[in-house]
């Protein structure tokens, strides 16, 4: 066999595999279909939104806070109920007492179930409202 062939079928044997253009060595390949996810049937949950109680809520083990049915006529009624109970709020979206009237809103509970959550659960939701009033939800 002429060298020049010799040289190009050990190159060809040697070369990685390529799929559409990109360099793929059977180490990668094997690991992107290890690490592709799996199809699963079902409602997409946004679990950015999903608070786990450690107490459970009328029970509730989790509450979905779902801040796409919030208008903004709700967010106004919000505001006064929280003004009705303290008239010093200045912003809103700083008041712990606005935040749990929004939480209440977006989780479809009452008003006095949000703040009788355990502490540690009612910082988790009113930080979760927090962060949609100041758009970085």
């Amino acid at each position: 066999m002429p060298e020049d062939k010799r040289n190009a079928k050990q190159d060809t044997q040697d070369a990685p595999a390529t799929v559409e253009g990109e360099v793929m060595d059977e180490g990668n390949a094997k690991q992107d279909t290890q690490d592709a996810p799996a199809t699963v049937e079902g409602e997409v949950m946004d679990e950015g939104n999903v608070v786990k109680l450690s107490k459970p809520m009328n029970g509730r083990a989790e509450l979905i806070l779902d801040f796409d049915k919030i208008t903004g006529a709700m967010l106004l009624k919000c505001e006064k109920k929280a003004k009705e109970t303290d008239s010093s709020i200045v912003v809103p979206q700083l008041s712990m007492a606005f935040q749990a009237h929004v939480a209440a809103a977006a989780v479809g509970a009452r008003y006095d179930d949000i703040i009788n959550l355990a502490g540690p659960d009612f910082m988790a939701v009113t930080l979760k409202v927090s962060r949609f009033l100041n758009g970085a939800e």
